[in-house]
């Protein structure tokens, strides 16, 4: 298999001290993985700071939501960046919510006299 070391080279040592040596191509596959779950966590940032101030954040929730429970899937070892994008997308959802929630029931309550 391309990118390990020869068994000649392996026969003293034992077989758990010799290094892997990565192909290019798992590189490229741990690299792009990666770039999902920080994909979920620009979301989710993007969408709290736009749930903030109005429901017009809860589209990137949404997508930060999705791309950190695929991240999950696929990458358990990024715990921190797919659980940073999980938590931020839940939270933006529930503040777009309470915007809702906010404008249907109680500022119609507010107007009537």
């Amino acid at each position: 298999m391309p990118g390990e070391l020869p068994y000649e080279s392996t026969v003293t040592a034992p077989t758990r001290w010799v290094p892997h040596v990565y192909t290019e191509g798992e590189l490229r596959a741990v690299t792009n993985r990666r770039a999902l779950a920080t994909a979920s966590v620009v979301f989710g940032l993007l969408g709290l700071a736009g749930s903030v101030f109005g429901v017009w954040g809860a589209p990137l929730s949404a997508i930060a939501v999705v791309l950190a429970l695929i991240a999950r899937a696929t990458q358990r070892w990024a715990w921190l960046r797919w659980g940073a994008g999980l938590a931020t997308g839940v939270t933006g959802l529930l503040l777009a919510a309470g915007w809702v929630y906010f404008t249907t029931a109680v500022v119609p309550r507010l107007w009537v006299p």
